[in-house]
Parts: C-alpha cells; sequence; structure tokens
C-alpha cells in the first residue's frame, strides 16, 4: 500500500458503519463538496477494526499522515483512541476525533461516548453519532482550515497554547 499524505483520514471499525454516516455515496458526496471548495483537500476512508485487526491499524497509523484522523466506532468505541495512542507513539502532530455509531441500547449509546471522551491522559474530542457526527467532524475540519492558527511557545514546557486569528 502507498504511504498516504492527505488532508482528512477517516477510519470505520466496521464496513456496516458506512450505512450509519449516509451511505458510501453521500460519504463521497460530502468529501467531494469539500474538495470543490478547497482544491487541496484530499481525503482516504478505510476500514479496519482495531479489534480484529490491531497489527493492520498500527501498520496505517505508522505510515501515513493527516490534518484530521476520523474514527467511527461502535459499542465499545476504542477505535478513536487507538488511532490516537498509535499516532501519540509515532510523535506525529494531527488532531483525532471520534464519530459514535448509534444501537438500539441506550447503553451502547453512553459507553461509545465515554470510550471516546474519558481516554486518560488525551482525549479524543467526541464529535457526536452517527451522519449528524460525521457532518461535525467534517465542519471540525473546515474550521481548523479556516482560521489562522500559531502556536505561542510557552514558560512550562508541558502546557501549548494555541492562539486563534
Amino acid at each position: 500500500m502507498e504511504s498516504l499524505d492527505v488532508s482528512v483520514i477517516v477510519i470505520l471499525g466496521s464496513e456496516n458503519d458506512i450505512w450509519k454516516l449516509g451511505g458510501k455515496e453521500k460519504v463521497e458526496e460530502k468529501l467531494k463538496y469539500l474538495k470543490e471548495t478547497d482544491p487541496n483537500f484530499s481525503a482516504s476512508v478505510s476500514v479496519i477494526s482495531c479489534h480484529r485487526n490491531p497489527l493492520e491499524l498500527f501498520e496505517f497509523c505508522q505510515n501515513n499522515k493527516a490534518q484530521l484522523w476520523i474514527g467511527v466506532a461502535g459499542k465499545a468505541a476504542a477505535l478513536p483512541g487507538i488511532i490516537k495512542a498509535y499516532l501519540h507513539a509515532f510523535k506525529k502532530p494531527a488532531h483525532v476525533v471520534g464519530v459514535g455509531i448509534s444501537s438500539n441500547d441506550v447503553d451502547d449509546y453512553l459507553a461509545a461516548e465515554l470510550s471516546i471522551t474519558q481516554l486518560p491522559g488525551q482525549p479524543v474530542e467526541f464529535m457526536g453519532f452517527d451522519e449528524k457526527g460525521f457532518n461535525n467532524a467534517l465542519q471540525f475540519f473546515k474550521l481548523m482550515t479556516d482560521k489562522e492558527v500559531r502556536e505561542v511557545e510557552s514558560k512550562e514546557p508541558q502546557l501549548n497554547i494555541i492562539y486563534v486569528k
């Protein structure tokens, strides 16, 4: 597989998750719209389960680069946190956000949200569930890139202050 250097990488934990995002055609349509509004935009969508294919996910995170990684997962929703942990281990600066996949079980909703937001050390931003959460993640990317951001060094080395113009 060729290494990617794209704007956004979307990783689904299961092939079935794409239907909760509106279906393959709708996901492609949303990504094409971003491409039309920003000619430099590029994206990749992959299906890699962190439970069934942890080594494949490890290698994927190691070999690819993006400004924003969107982890889409249901039930335990560990995928966004695993992505963030791998990227951190490889010292790859990137934003990672999580989109939960809904279920008929209310406890699954809570478990998914908590798995994404309550990671020790480095929580992942939770964008919501299903298609609405995916739309929020894409909107987050637009906001990220529409603002000029400059980092300011701090006297406290563990503190990173970011000013948005």
